[in-house]
């Protein structure tokens, strides 16, 4: 409880904790604790270094409870943090001019946010990437996962596919590009509904 309190005292400095809801900092801290492990698991997964790795929980259970009067009860709140945690570890890399763990160039450069403009709340690309990639033509997606999630060369895929290995990097371009489009549309809609 007092690393809530505490955490509450950082994120708003100005705020009065006798008068916040000690129901809310009871219902954050049970979920904040029940997911702490899980959470943890999968920053290591980015992560190696265990001071970051600990530097980045603290930074999401900052901005969580500043979020807190956002969360909807009955939501998912290890999904939640998962994603707040997933940005946060890709602005750390960002800041740290490192990559995080198992990501690469090519997937940096489509979800690199807008490192001027970029906050803690919780940014939605991820869902919007996932759409996006049910949309590909079946032969696409497989493009994207052997070079992606297989990590495969470009060469490899090529034979794997019978394909020239220009045909593939240029291929390979346009699904990017597409991918890139899909997501600013879904942004801009998302934005549009917002409004």
């Amino acid at each position: 409880m007092r690393a809530i309190a505490c955490i509450k005292r950082v994120a708003d400095p100005h705020s009065d904790t006798d008068q916040e809801k000690p129901e809310a900092e009871q219902i954050f801290s049970e979920h904040w604790s029940e997911h702490l492990p899980k959470l943890r698991a999968y920053v290591m997964q980015h992560m190696s270094d265990r001071t970051e790795v600990d530097d980045v929980l603290q930074e999401v259970s900052l901005v969580l409870w500043k979020k807190w009067k956002d969360f909807k009860p009955g939501s998912n709140f290890l999904a939640w943090s998962k994603t707040v945690a997933h940005f946060i570890v890709l602005k750390t890399c960002y800041q740290n001019k490192r990559k995080p763990v198992g990501v690469t160039d090519e997937v940096l450069e489509i979800l690199q946010p807008d490192t001027e403009s970029f906050d803690e709340s919780v940014d939605d690309r991820i869902p919007h990437l996932q759409l996006c990639l049910k949309q590909l033509d079946p032969k696409d997606l497989n493009i994207i996962r052997l070079r992606y999630e297989k990590k495969q060369e470009g060469k490899e895929i090529a034979e794997h596919m019978g394909l020239r290995p220009n045909y593939l990097y240029k291929k390979i371009g346009e699904i990017r590009k597409q991918l890139a489009r899909c997501i600013q549309q879904r942004e801009a809609i998302a934005r549009t509904k917002e409004s």
